[in-house]
């Protein structure tokens, strides 16, 4: 179930996603984390933040932005996908190891951002 701003289809729940146990509202898409591992995503997908690359595999947490996605897959590995004009789907390599994440959203002032939680 979702509400809100539906502009970009982002509350349309799709008929795939049961069995989620975790989703991520982002700026106008969102994601889910199902049981099985395999992601979810819908809503606006305009920086191909909804093209879940075949790379994410095995993932343990997800992360909607503003306009790009991110996921913890179970080796500690962070994936980043969409928007890309700052940087935040360029996943630096001190972000192994991480056990969760947090995209950031865009916000009045320069604030986006991605933080990793790791779990050395």
């Amino acid at each position: 179930i979702a509400w809100g701003d539906n502009y970009y289809k982002q509350t349309v729940v799709l008929s795939n996603v049961i069995d989620a146990v975790a989703i991520s509202a982002g700026g106008a898409h969102s994601l889910a984390l199902l049981s099985n591992d395999d992601v979810a995503a819908w809503g606006d997908n305009y920086y191909g933040q909804c093209d879940i690359p075949a790379s994410v595999t095995n993932v343990l947490e997800v992360s909607a932005g503003e306009g790009h996605s991110l996921a913890v897959l179970s080796n500690g590995t962070v994936l980043a996908w969409g928007d890309n004009y700052y940087q935040q789907a360029q996943v630096v390599p001190a972000a192994s190891n991480a056990v969760a994440v947090s995209a950031g959203v865009e916000q009045p002032g320069p604030r986006r951002h991605d933080l990793p939680g790791r779990g050395d």
